[in-house]
């Protein structure tokens, strides 16, 4: 199982590859094209930094057909962090609020850390709204706090990242459906022939992981957080069933020139 590369982690989409993840996928493409492993099918998930990640590993491996199953998809963190901080679910007043607060990036894993352990125990509860909605909404303009940008605010129409404006429409997979989709597609590839090689992300690598390390769902969080972009995480499956050979390895990228360790 490999992490996809690192995203675009800004204002636009965040699902595609950025310039430098391109990069990180290349390098593992080509350290797994000089191992020549016997991979016999590529399997990914339906975003687009997996299938971008994907397409770049299937070249290096001789052009292997990809096979895209949508339950190794990545659980969806905004609809979740959206009814911890409802006015989030607008992505421009989302921008304006960590934009202020010092640390952006701290403030947003706060919030993230927050709503996946509620989303754990399945107390996240009714949604609401919030009464400084209004409070950013007449800015005019703000500094993006990952690039640096100074950004205008949007004049009318919809960001693409924007939730519905009633927190109560906004769809949230529960837990134990999440982890049952990944434990499922996990089943479903191992009991396959060969090797197999499955694209996906953080949290549903770890999700499939954590089981076979007896880890139970409150560590769960912990254990995607630490994820790093390509890693590489093997499984095998026996007479036993599925055992974890190896997490989060990712030696290929540690000493190239260029080239560095990511989260995101």
């Amino acid at each position: 199982m490999v992490r996809h590369a690192h995203a675009s982690f800004g204002l636009g989409s965040y699902d595609r590859l950025s310039d430098h993840g391109r990069d990180q996928a290349r390098r593992l493409a080509e350290v797994l094209g000089e191992r020549g492993l016997p991979v016999e099918r590529i399997v990914c998930g339906a975003l687009q930094r997996q299938r971008e990640t994907a397409d770049l590993l299937a070249t290096a491996l001789g052009d292997r057909p990809i096979h895209v199953d949508a339950r190794w998809n990545e659980y969806e963190y905004m609809p979740l962090i959206a009814r911890v901080k409802p006015m989030y679910r607008r992505h421009w007043l989302m921008v304006a609020d960590l934009a202020r607060t010092g640390n952006p990036s701290r403030r947003l894993q706060e919030v993230i850390d927050r709503a996946l352990a509620l989303w754990v125990d399945d107390t996240l509860g009714t949604p609401t709204t919030e009464d400084d909605d209004e409070l950013l909404a007449d800015a005019p303009a703000v500094v993006d706090p990952r690039s640096g940008e100074l950004l205008q605010r949007p004049d009318g129409g919809r960001h693409e990242l924007d939730l519905p404006d009633d927190p109560s429409a906004i769809v949230v997979e529960s837990f134990l459906d999440y982890s049952r989709r990944i434990h499922a597609a996990l089943d479903d590839v191992s009991t396959q022939s060969g090797m197999s090689l499955v694209v996906s992300s953080a949290g549903s690598i770890a999700a499939a992981a954590a089981p076979l390390l007896g880890i139970p769902p409150t560590g769960w969080p912990a254990l995607q957080r630490v994820m790093v972009n390509t890693s590489v995480t093997k499984v095998v499956r026996g007479q036993r069933g599925i055992t974890l050979v190896s997490f989060n390895e990712h030696g290929h990228l540690e000493g190239v020139p260029g080239l560095k360790i990511t989260y995101r």
